[in-house]
């Protein structure tokens, strides 16, 4: 009920521009709500039978998107497209998102995109919290901001209070964080290396069993520079994640990786994907799955098919079985923590085109639900 008393709220007006709340398909996306609703109620209900015991197996489900910036010059307006970034994220039923392409762009009179992604998505979904903040604007002596944000803001974790918490590190180590990438890789080009890098912490309420969540973006580009910031990146992060849930006292316990890494199996074959699976991380398109959705699709609308559309064509490109879409959003799995359903989110019309009322960004959204071992 919260996801449906968000979508109908009073329209807040931004400074000196209004922007107007979405108006739902009641039929369609209250439906979609309502069986989100009753399958989170079930998961959290029934207790899966073993051999041994009845035990209730924790799990989670993650969705990762490319919202794309708002002052993109080739995209529909920000206005345009904020309702539908509501629409989808809300009908995901996710209890951890990993988003991208959350800007500190102005929208209106001292309103950024984050900020109202932030005020769309609440109160089914919360920012996770910033114990350790290195996307701080410096200020002189006296208090002046004295030049611009050292991060570029795009990634960011939003979780739901009602069936996800911020977990407590054995010890009483930062939960969470916004970090400059060049702290996780310290060899990245400058450019690479001021993007924003989140993390966070998380636990399922129904469970004593943790997760730590990453949201990263990688350069897209295909300059070396641009490849090597990715795979360097790529070799770095596991060893950065090992080292934070050491220190948090939590070793051995699952990690997450999600977001736009830029980096597909048929252009780069050697590329980030690959060394992130070389260093044990898993990736959920290959299973094996209760459930697999969207597999012919690309998470990238911007392909050979496609390109001449900037990212907005009016069909989706369907992949037959023999070729991997174009895949450069990810929701990667490492340690005791296994996909139980994978989906490439896109939504049709009847007639097989964009539904425009969940259409946001020129890419489309993954998610992955995962058990965790305790």
């Amino acid at each position: 009920m919260l996801a449906v008393a968000s979508m109908t709220r009073t329209a807040p007006t931004l400074g000196c521009v209004s922007i107007p709340q979405p108006r739902l398909r009641p039929s369609r996306t209250l439906t979609a709500l309502t069986l989100a609703a009753l399958a989170f109620t079930l998961t959290v209900s029934a207790p899966t039978l073993t051999a041994h015991a009845t035990t209730l197996e924790p799990s989670t489900t993650i969705t990762t998107w490319n919202i794309l910036k708002a002052n993109t010059p080739t995209a529909p307006s920000w206005q345009q497209r904020r309702t539908a970034m509501q629409n989808t994220l809300l009908a995901t039923g996710s209890d951890a998102l990993a988003l991208t392409e959350v800007t500190q762009h102005a929208i209106a009179p001292g309103i950024t995109q984050r900020d109202d992604v932030t005020a769309l998505l609440a109160p089914t979904y919360q920012p996770a919290p910033t114990d350790i903040n290195e996307c701080i604007r410096p200020r002189d002596s006296t208090g002046q901001l004295t030049g611009p944000n050292p991060c570029t803001h795009t990634a960011t974790i939003y979780f739901n209070p009602t069936t996800t918490r911020v977990a407590d590190t054995p010890n009483a180590t930062p939960t969470s964080g916004r970090l400059l990438a060049s702290t996780i890789a310290p060899t990245l080009s400058p450019t690479a290396g001021s993007r924003e890098v989140s993390y966070a912490f998380l636990q399922p309420v129904n469970s004593p069993t943790p997760y730590l969540l990453i949201a990263a973006h990688l350069p897209n580009g295909q300059t070396p520079t641009a490849e090597n910031d990715r795979t360097t990146f790529a070799s770095d992060i596991t060893t950065w994640a090992q080292n934070l849930t050491t220190t948090a006292g939590w070793p051995t316990i699952a990690m997450v990786l999600a977001g736009d890494l830029n980096s597909f199996r048929h252009r780069q074959p050697a590329g980030a994907q690959k060394i992130l699976t070389d260093n044990g991380w898993t990736d959920p398109f290959y299973g094996p799955l209760e459930t697999k959705k969207g597999g012919q699709y690309a998470t990238i609308n911007i392909t050979p098919n496609t390109r001449s559309a900037n990212g907005f064509p009016t069909t989706p490109h369907h992949y037959t079985p023999k070729r991997e879409p174009t895949r450069i959003d990810y929701i990667l799995l490492r340690g005791p923590i296994t996909a139980t359903n994978y989906e490439t989110i896109v939504h049709l019309t009847p007639k097989g085109t964009f539904d425009p009322t969940y259409r946001a960004s020129d890419h489309n959204a993954v998610t992955v639900t995962a058990t965790l071992t305790p």
